[in-house]
Formats: C-alpha cells, structure tokens, sequence
C-alpha cells in the first residue's frame, strides 16, 4: 500500500479540524479577493453577524444603565 503525503498528513488534519469545529473549505468553488486574499462571502456573514451581537449588547448596556440610574435615584 503507498502512502503519500495525502494520506498521512492532509486527510488526518483535515478530519481533526472538522472535529474541533472548523468548517472544511474547498478552494475549488471558492471566491475571493486576490489582492485582500479575504473570501467577501465568508467576510460579509461574519461581519454582519458581529454587528448584530454589537447592537445587542449595546441595548443590553442601555437598560442595564437605565436600571442602575433609577435605583441610583430612588436611592436619594
């Protein structure tokens, strides 16, 4: 049976990351920016998804001023 480097090194890797969480990416079907080097698609769904956390806990950090400046007062 040959082994090469495929089989060794690559497979095993690959099947390790998928199992830590990693999403397997093929650069067969991909597209990206050559001068960036940054895949758009993936950039933008994350983006996207990091503004929606940041606008949450925004609110989050407004009620929870809120609150503490109405017991803060009746407090007085």
């Amino acid at each position: 049976m040959a082994f090469n480097e495929n089989s060794r090194v690559k497979i095993p890797a690959i099947l390790t990351l998928t199992r830590l969480g990693y999403e397997y990416l093929s650069l067969k079907h991909a597209t990206w920016d050559k001068e960036t080097n940054i895949f758009s698609d993936i950039f933008m769904k994350v983006l996207k998804t990091l503004i929606k956390m940041l606008i949450f806990k925004m609110k989050r950090l407004k009620n929870f001023k809120q609150i503490f400046l109405y017991y803060w007062i009746m407090r007085i």
